[in-house]
């Protein structure tokens, strides 16, 4: 069963969710609270907590790209649903070839994948982050369907937080191919 995202957190959950310290995010909400001082549906203080509304968690986020953020920005998501129920170990295989080949198109191309077993049918597919556009749609799906029949999908990624939180619902395995 998927956990529901709750709709206020505290500060010492926001503390909890995000890379930055403690200080610094007490620091930011001196901002967010000036920002939205006369938005009491999005922030308010009860007793002693302040409870922060989900749609502006993202005013705690970095405002700089730590290094390896800025060598791993994801671009796109591929979803792959083979046809048939391959084991992990022959998906992971499959991955590094796909990856194998990707580097020809790009040699600083990343990949961050999650291998999932489907609730309803069982059967195993893949989510993978890569910083390739959109644009290598057409090579991706060609690369996919040589290494498995499957069906693809390839999407541009515009909210990071939301998507990770979707990937990890039911992930058997979980991993960075270099």
């Amino acid at each position: 069963m998927l956990k529901r995202e709750k709709e206020y957190y505290s500060l010492i959950e926001v503390v909890q969710m995000v890379d930055l310290k403690t200080r610094a995010v007490k620091y930011r909400m001196l901002e967010v609270k000036e920002k939205y001082k006369n938005n009491s549906k999005l922030l308010f203080k009860s007793k002693k907590n302040w409870n922060i509304h989900h749609s502006i968690l993202f005013e705690f986020d970095r405002k700089q790209l730590t290094r390896m953020e800025k060598l791993a920005k994801y671009n796109s998501l591929v979803t792959v649903a083979p046809d048939g129920n391959y084991q992990v170990e022959a998906l992971t295989e499959a991955l590094k070839l796909i990856k194998l080949e990707l580097n020809k198109i790009d040699a600083n191309c990343n990949m961050y994948y999650y291998i999932e077993q489907g609730e309803r049918s069982g059967i195993n597919h893949i989510h993978f982050l890569t910083n390739l556009s959109p644009n290598f749609e057409k090579r991706i799906y060609r690369l996919c369907n040589i290494y498995i029949k499957s069906n693809v999908d390839v999407r541009m990624i515009y909210e990071v937080r939301q998507l990770v939180k979707y990937l990890q619902k039911e992930v058997r395995l979980k991993g960075v191919i270099d």
